[in-house]
């Protein structure tokens, strides 16, 4: 049989007085106020816990923080009473009612308090408690706690193929919609009229069939873009610099061998480089080609070369241009146009084209002959074509700043 304590018989003496009080609070009144009467306890366990404890003596020792959780002395004395009384009068009302109330009193007063430790790092962890559908209380933080614990790592966000290829092309809409607003924003006229050139470039390259020769009206676009790159193209922003690879990818589809279509485009780009114009590779495949053994390349070559004449380095070029003076049957005076456009005077393109010595003996008859044919006509009459190109080109780009419709190929 149960030892009944001096405690445990006055709370049960007070409870059996009073039925209508808190048994958890009259455990806590008695707790602290011994001395008290029935009555006085009585009237503490109206009251709330935090004021029934103000009207108590102050303990030597501060109370434990769980001193209305489950394990509190005054809920464990009140239990016993209960259990008391049930087991010595199973169908006594007072005994069923606190059995029956007291789970429900004590999670009313405060959740209980669940105090968790790292093992490997003694972090002590806190959880939240809140209250389930049934009632319980459950830890509301759960995930939270075992990844402080070390129980749960936080688990690595995988995206899908399908999820990161919308994100990629998301971003990339946001960085040409940035850029587009850009170049509306501060781009220049001459900006404006490459893209609106090169764009149209473009459209008319697609209507043309494979391995074919591109119409002359589309040279003409490709030599306005250059132009504009050459004079205007350290003021342009990425918008034209993406159109310019675009048509360079363009015209490698459209022919095979495509590089002398693609070098235009691939000349524009030039202006966005970290070195001189005349250091860049592609000007060095301009410069290198200016004597191709194909006249037609030849010519389209010295055509382009007239164009981005100010990047191109005299001593590399002037060598292969007056070369073509000497031993080509195609366009020999196109070529010594453009060597003396390399050059700062007419009197330094005379004294380097009458000391330049082909490495063939046999065409030094031709070249004297052909030189003096120069000296007669004049340097402006041989340049007369690449002056009438220019003019062709740069109306072009007078009719994309003014918002004129431009010429379509075969109508020129």
């Amino acid at each position: 049989m149960k030892v009944e304590t001096e405690f445990e018989r006055r709370l049960r003496e007070i409870l059996t007085e009073y039925p209508d009080i808190d048994p958890a609070r009259a455990a806590l009144a008695l707790k602290g106020q011994p001395e008290a009467t029935n009555e006085q306890i009585a009237q503490l366990s109206k009251v709330s816990p935090k004021e029934a404890e103000r009207g108590a003596p102050k303990p030597s020792k501060p109370t434990s923080p769980t001193s209305t959780g489950p394990n509190s002395p005054g809920w464990k004395a009140a239990r016993k009473v209960a259990e008391w009384l049930q087991e010595r009068d199973p169908g006594s009302p007072v005994g069923q009612k606190y059995l029956q109330q007291m789970p429900q009193k004590q999670e009313e007063a405060s959740p209980p308090t669940v105090r968790l430790v790292n093992e490997k790092t003694g972090l002590v962890v806190y959880p939240k408690l809140e209250k389930d559908e049934q009632g319980n209380w459950q830890i509301s933080n759960l995930d939270e706690v075992r990844a402080l614990l070390g129980t749960q790592k936080e688990p690595a966000k995988k995206i899908s193929p399908k999820l990161r290829q919308m994100l990629k092309e998301n971003l990339l809409l946001k960085e040409t919609l940035s850029l587009a607003k850009e170049a509306q924003g501060w781009a220049t006229m001459a900006e404006s009229a490459f893209l609106v050139l090169s764009r149209k470039w473009y459209a008319d390259v697609q209507e043309v069939d494979k391995n074919t020769a591109l119409p002359r009206a589309v040279d003409i676009l490709a030599l306005s873009c250059l132009i504009l790159a050459v004079e205007w193209g350290h003021k342009f922003t990425e918008v034209p610099r993406h159109q310019m690879e675009t048509n360079r990818e363009a015209a490698a589809a459209n022919r095979n061998p495509p590089w002398y279509d693609s070098l235009p485009w691939e000349l524009c780009q030039v202006p966005f480089m970290m070195v001189a114009p005349s250091e860049t590779i592609e000007v060095g495949r301009l410069t290198g080609n200016l004597d191709h053994h194909d006249s037609s390349i030849r010519c389209w070559m010295m055509e382009i070369g007239w164009m981005a004449r100010s990047w191109m380095a005299a001593p590399e070029a002037m060598p292969l241009l007056l070369k073509n003076l000497a031993d080509t049957l195609g366009g020999p005076f196109k070529a010594a146009g453009l060597a003396a456009a390399l050059v700062s005077t007419a009197d330094e393109f005379w004294t380097l084209a009458r000391d330049f010595k082909h490495h063939d003996d046999s065409f030094a008859e031709q070249y004297a002959r052909r030189l003096k044919l120069l000296e007669e006509h004049g340097i402006f009459d041989i340049q007369a074509s690449f002056w009438k190109l220019e003019a062709q080109c740069r109306k072009a780009i007078a009719d994309a700043v003014l918002g004129l419709r431009l010429v379509p190929p075969g109508r020129q």
